[in-house]
C-alpha cells in the first residue's frame, strides 16, 4: 500500500484555462483578460448559486495597487463588478449576506491631508447601494493602514487594521489595533479605538481576524523580538473593551503572521510553525473557549535526491489563510520554497531548479489528521521556477474546493503574473481518486473546454485487443499534447480517466478492471476526439 506521503503533488505547468469535462464541475481559471497582468487575487467567496466571487488586487496609474471585485459563473466567464479606481483593498475586506455584497478600502495617500477608511455596500450584480467615509485624524505622525472587515452581532460591522494613535508621540513605529464600529447603513457607531497591550514595549500587529460563536470579532495578535515571541488571541466585546483568551508561544519569529480561524463548535484554530521537523513546516494549534490547547498538528514534508543527498524539497512557508469545511476538516493554503531537479522539454534533461514561488494547500481532519497535501510549482522552458501564489482556499457549498491567488506567465523572460482562481474536488485534485497522483503530479497545461460534444475523428490503435493486464495506445502525430483518456463500461460507468503529457504510446494499467467490453475516448488539446472499443479478457 502507498503511504499517505505519496499523495503530495506537484502541479506543473498550469496555463490559460482548464476544465475537464469527465468532472466539469471542477476547473483552472486564469489570465482573466478583462485584468491587467500583476493582478492577483486574495480572497474567493462561494456563492449559492455555484458561482465564485473574488476580490483581486491590481497596479492602478498611481503605481499601487487599487481593487476590484469580480464574479465567475457557472459558464466559468468572468466579470468584473467593482472597481476601486483610486483606493486600496487588502485581505479580508469583502464580505457577502444574502444578496448584498459589503466591501471595504481605504486611501492610498492622503485626501486633504486626512486618511479615510470606507465602507460601501452593492448588489451582487455590482450595482451601488451607498459609500461610507471615516476620516482619521493623523496627529504626531500617525497613519491607519486598514486590513479586514467583519461583520459582528446586532448586525454591526467592525473595520480593523493597525496604524499609531494620534493622541501620543509617535517619534518611533509603535503601532497599534485599530477598529471603528459601523452599523449596515454606513452610522458610525464608535471609533476609531486604538489598542495595544500595556506589556509590550516594541512594535506589534494584528495578522488575521474572524468571528467568534458568540458574534463578537476575535482577532490573533503576535509580537516577536530578540530572545521572545508570543501570539495572543484577543476579542473585542460589544462595549468594545479587549478580552485577552490566551497566549501561546510563537515558535520561530520568521514568517510569523499567525492565522486563525474558528471552528462550528467554538474551538479556536491557530498557526504555528513546527520547530520538531526540518524546515519547520505550518502547524495547526486547536484551542478550547479557555484557551487550552486541544491538538496540534503539521503535516510531513516531501524529500528528494539534493547534492548527494535525501533532503526536503519544500521550505520556508508561510500561511495565508485558514478556513473550515462543513464537516469540521480545516482547509489551509500558504506560500513555500522549493528545491528539485525537474525534466525541462525546451532543454531536454533534468535540471536543478530553487525558488522561493511556490505554493501549497492541505486539509486536516476536525481531529489534527492530515487527510492531503498538495504542492504546485511550475517550471518555465528555460528551467527557472514560475511565480504560484494562493491567497485564499474555502469550500463550496456541493464539497468542492475553491483557490485563489496569483499564477505566472510561462514566457522564458516574462516575470509577468496574473490573477488566478481554481475550483477542484473535495480531495484537493481534478479526480475523485487521485490515483494518477504520485510524487510528482504532471498537469495538463491546457485542456478544451467541453461546451459541445468533439468531432470524432478516427478509430485508436489498442493493442492487444482483446487484452488483459494492460493496454497500450499509439499517439499519432495530428493529436495535440496533453491528451485526456477514459474508459468506460458499456453502462456508461467511467472506470479510469487521466491525461497524457508526452508524444510516447500512451499504456493504461487495466489489471483490476472485470471482464467486458470498454469504451475508450481519448481527447486531444484542440477538442479532437478518438473512440474505440475494447475488450478485457
Amino acid at each position: 500500500m502507498r503511504s499517505w506521503m505519496k499523495k503530495y503533488t506537484i502541479v506543473m505547468a498550469l496555463s490559460t484555462c482548464i476544465v475537464l469535462s469527465a468532472f466539469g464541475q471542477y476547473f483552472s481559471h486564469t489570465y482573466f483578460k478583462d485584468m491587467q497582468y500583476g493582478s492577483f487575487t486574495n480572497q474567493v467567496i462561494p456563492l449559492s448559486n455555484n458561482e465564485i466571487m473574488h476580490s483581486h488586487k491590481y497596479p492602478c496609474e498611481l503605481t499601487t495597487f487599487c481593487g476590484g471585485i469580480s464574479k465567475i459563473d457557472d459558464h466559468f466567464k468572468n466579470t468584473v463588478i467593482f472597481n476601486s479606481i483610486d483606493k486600496e483593498v487588502f485581505l479580508n475586506t469583502t464580505k457577502i449576506r444574502n444578496d448584498t455584497i459589503f466591501y471595504s478600502c481605504r486611501d492610498i495617500f492622503l485626501q486633504n491631508g486626512k486618511y479615510h477608511w470606507y465602507f460601501g455596500k452593492m448588489t451582487l450584480e455590482g450595482e451601488s447601494l451607498g459609500l461610507n467615509s471615516y476620516e482619521f485624524n493623523i496627529e504626531n505622525n500617525s497613519f491607519a493602514y486598514l486590513y479586514g472587515m467583519e461583520i459582528v452581532k446586532d448586525d454591526e460591522i467592525i473595520l480593523w487594521g493597525t496604524g499609531n494613535d494620534p493622541m501620543m508621540i509617535n517619534e518611533k513605529n509603535d503601532p497599534r489595533v485599530i477598529w471603528i464600529r459601523v452599523k449596515m447603513d454606513g452610522t458610525l457607531v464608535s471609533g476609531p479605538h486604538y489598542y495595544k497591550p500595556d506589556w509590550i514595549e516594541k512594535a506589534a500587529q494584528p495578522s488575521d481576524a474572524t468571528v467568534d460563536i458568540d458574534g463578537n470579532m476575535v482577532f490573533v495578535y503576535d509580537y516577536a523580538t530578540f530572545g521572545f515571541a508570543e501570539k495572543y488571541i484577543f476579542k473585542i466585546l460589544e462595549n468594545d473593551s479587549i478580552l485577552e483568551i490566551c497566549r501561546i508561544p510563537l515558535n520561530i519569529s520568521r514568517n510569523a503572521f499567525p492565522k486563525i480561524a474558528v471552528t462550528h463548535d467554538g474551538h479556536y484554530i491557530v498557526t504555528n510553525y513546527d520547530t520538531s521537523k526540518k524546515n519547520t513546516p505550518p502547524l495547526l494549534t486547536k484551542l478550547d473557549r479557555q484557551g487550552n490547547k486541544v491538538w496540534e498538528s503539521s503535516f510531513d514534508l516531501i524529500y528528494g535526491p539534493w547534492s548527494g543527498f535525501n533532503l526536503p524539497t519544500v521550505d520556508k512557508f508561510t500561511v495565508a489563510r485558514i478556513s473550515e469545511a462543513r464537516n469540521g476538516d480545516i482547509l489551509m493554503c500558504g506560500f513555500n520554497a522549493q528545491v528539485d531537479t525537474f525534466y525541462v522539454p525546451f532543454l531536454k534533461k533534468k535540471v536543478a531548479v530553487t525558488g522561493w514561488t511556490g505554493t501549497y494547500m492541505a486539509r486536516f481532519g476536525s481531529d489534527g489528521t492530515v487527510k492531503w497535501v498538495h504542492f504546485l510549482a511550475s517550471v518555465k522552458d528555460n528551467g527557472t521556477f514560475r511565480k504560484i501564489d494562493i491567497n485564499d482556499i474555502q469550500e463550496m457549498d456541493d464539497g468542492s474546493i475553491v483557490v485563489g491567488g496569483s499564477l505566472g506567465v510561462l514566457d522564458t523572460l516574462s516575470t509577468r503574473y496574473h490573477s488566478w482562481v481554481m475550483k477542484v474536488g473535495p480531495n484537493g485534485c481534478f479526480d475523485e481518486t487521485c490515483s494518477h497522483v504520485d510524487k510528482w503530479w504532471f498537469f495538463p497545461e491546457e485542456i478544451a473546454i467541453a461546451t459541445e460534444e468533439p468531432i470524432i475523428n478516427s478509430k485508436l490503435n489498442i493493442y492487444p485487443n482483446p487484452g488483459d493486464g494492460h493496454l497500450s495506445i499509439d499517439v499519432s502525430d495530428d493529436m495535440q499534447i496533453p491528451l485526456r483518456y477514459e474508459l468506460t463500461a458499456v453502462s456508461g460507468q467511467l472506470v479510469i480517466q487521466g491525461y497524457h503529457n508526452s508524444r510516447d504510446n500512451l499504456n493504461i494499467e487495466t489489471s483490476h478492471v472485470p471482464t467486458g467490453m470498454y469504451f475508450i475516448r481519448l481527447v486531444d488539446k484542440s477538442g479532437k476526439l478518438w473512440q474505440s472499443k475494447w475488450v478485457k479478457i
